[in-house]
């Protein structure tokens, strides 16, 4: 995996979107997290792989609670999500980076 130089990118369009203050923290927190993954895999192909459970352990909050933020990044358009063949992995494409 790439070494990181300590900064990641999010999208000023995000950010900015009026939507941005309809998430809860927990939801704004996830997203950026999401965002830091994300850039891990740039340039290779527009999505990744993480599961509730791991991302839960990377934030320090609950299972649920990155489960009813995902639902509210999907439901403002921040994400999309499918889950993978095996369904223990959710597959995450962060969409206002496009």
């Amino acid at each position: 995996m790439k070494q990181s130089n300590g900064y990641f990118l999010v999208s000023h369009k995000a950010v900015e979107s009026p939507n941005w203050h309809n998430l809860t923290v927990s939801g704004k927190i996830l997203y950026f997290t999401l965002c830091k993954h994300w850039n891990r895999y740039r340039g290779k192909r527009t999505w990744f792989t993480r599961s509730e459970k791991q991302l839960a352990k990377d934030i320090g909050v609950s299972r649920i609670t990155i489960s009813r933020c995902k639902k509210s990044l999907m439901r403002y358009g921040f994400v999309d999500t499918a889950k993978t063949r095996k369904g223990h992995y959710t597959r995450w494409e962060i969409t206002y980076l496009k």
